[in-house]
């Protein structure tokens, strides 16, 4: 199936939508402009009129990590909004530390959330498991590995954001890059495409910027 996106700039950044009518790419377009971007992006994300909507679980799984204090970082297509390229997803996706110690927090964390899904304190301490956590109209996955790269200097190179004040450790861009051109996937490549464009943009803007002799 070919999937027609349209593409608009916002500034001097490439926003590119895979549904949804004009209006409701000029209204994102807008909530873009007025409000941070998760915010915005999740209004966008959320089904409308199908149950829960998805930035209100990722709102409250977030407050179910910092409370229990897990280690964790944005990955997916999320995370890739928020360094600019704004696409559909069907989810949310996390990535995890798989120690002992983080896999009793996530455990913790889930049970509160009282996640439907199947995980246990085995499968969170091992690397390269997923855990698939659904409901009426959201869907998150919280993932103990990737294949590269590492977890522990990607979290330290995480940047700090939040979403409704609630603190989230976002995935560098250029770990970003580097997870999605491994995956190789299409769908990676093309977010590595414009990714990749994204950094050029900004590296060309920060080149014309008046510099203090």
């Amino acid at each position: 199936m070919t999937v027609r996106a349209t593409v608009y700039a916002l500034g001097e950044q490439p926003v590119v939508f895979e549904r949804g009518t004009p209006t409701e790419h000029w209204t994102l377009l807008e909530q873009i402009r007025t409000e941070p971007l998760l915010v915005a992006l999740t209004k966008h994300f959320a089904p409308i009129g199908q149950g829960v909507s998805m930035n209100e679980k990722f709102l409250e799984l977030l407050r179910v990590f910092e409370r229990k204090g897990v280690k964790a970082v944005l990955i997916g297509a999320y995370a890739v909004a928020a360094h600019g390229h704004v696409r559909n997803t069907r989810d949310v996706d996390f990535w995890v530390e798989a120690s002992p110690e983080n896999a009793r927090r996530v455990f913790d964390a889930l049970e509160e959330f009282k996640a439907e899904g199947k995980y246990s304190l085995e499968k969170l301490a091992k690397e390269d498991n997923i855990v698939h956590l659904t409901g009426d109209g959201w869907a998150i996955d919280v993932f103990t590995g990737v294949r590269w790269p590492k977890f522990a200097p990607c979290y330290e190179r995480a940047a700090e954001t939040n979403f409704f004040g609630v603190p989230v450790k976002l995935i560098a861009l250029d770990d970003l890059i580097a997870m999605k051109r491994f995956a190789g996937r299409p769908q990676d490549l093309a977010d590595v495409a414009m990714l990749e464009l994204k950094m050029q943009q900004d590296s060309d803007a920060a080149n014309r910027a008046p510099r203090d002799d």
